[in-house]
């Protein structure tokens, strides 16, 4: 599951998620929507990537409303505030935080720590991504977020 408000950029991160991973990927637009769904089906999703700054509804709040279904999902902060640190993230729930603006390895990374609680790194998987048109930059990275 992927929650942004960013429409541009919830389809972009989701996009790069489905390369990156290979696994499918169900957005909203709204921490509110995405509540309504996962309480509606709540073994469906076994991963959430958040925003968090959203209209009606913080990724805080979001994450403790799920929480509060099911204890043991993983949900990821992924914002460009820089207003939580990652520590702060986990006190809240998140099992990490990536900041926006982050590269394909970043997000790998991510992936890897909370599919294993911890902070192993990954190989990028470039086919992947070149098989999407997503090219590296001189500094060898894909850009996913160019936005906050």
């Amino acid at each position: 599951m992927l929650v942004d408000d960013d429409d541009g950029l919830r389809a972009h991160i989701a996009e790069l998620l489905a390369a990156v991973a290979g696994v499918e990927v169900v957005s909203f637009s709204s921490g509110v929507d995405a509540l309504t769904a996962f309480a509606a089906a709540p073994d469906t999703f076994h991963f959430i990537i958040t925003d968090l700054n959203m209209p009606v509804m913080s990724g805080i709040d979001f994450c403790k409303r799920i929480k509060a279904l099911r204890p043991n999902i993983k949900i990821l902060l992924a914002t460009g505030s820089g207003i939580v640190a990652p520590e702060e993230a986990r006190g809240f729930g998140f099992c990490g935080k990536i900041s926006k603006p982050f590269d394909v390895a970043t997000l790998q990374r991510a992936l890897v720590a909370a599919k294993t609680g911890a902070g192993e790194k990954q190989r990028t998987r470039l086919h992947a991504l070149q098989a999407n048109n997503h090219q590296p930059n001189q500094a060898g990275t894909v850009p996913v977020c160019m936005a906050a």
